[in-house]
């Protein structure tokens, strides 16, 4: 898997605003307000209630299966820093 591929693709429906520049910019301002809104809450909130714009649910299974996913991919990217170029990981 490329360098940095799992934090990519993070991106808005296809269907929303096809083609259209202003359509982006108004879903990138959006995404901005939801992700600040937490850091602005500064601590004065519950997990749930910071995670909720976002539709995720720390009590899922599924939302630690995914964290744990991410955070092992990226351990897996930095261990491959460390190998010679063109080799595979020692076993």
């Amino acid at each position: 898997m490329p360098s940095g591929s799992r934090l990519r693709g993070c991106r808005a429906p296809e269907h929303a605003g096809r083609g259209s520049r202003a359509g982006r910019t108004n879903r990138q301002a959006g995404l901005a307000e939801k992700y600040l809104d937490p850091l602005r809450a500064g601590g004065s909130k519950r997990y749930r209630e910071l995670l909720a714009p976002f539709g995720l649910d720390a009590s899922d299974p599924a939302f630690r299966r995914k964290g744990l996913s991410v955070v092992s991919g990226l351990i897996d990217e930095f261990e491959a820093l460390d190998e010679p170029a063109g080799r595979g990981k020692a076993s």
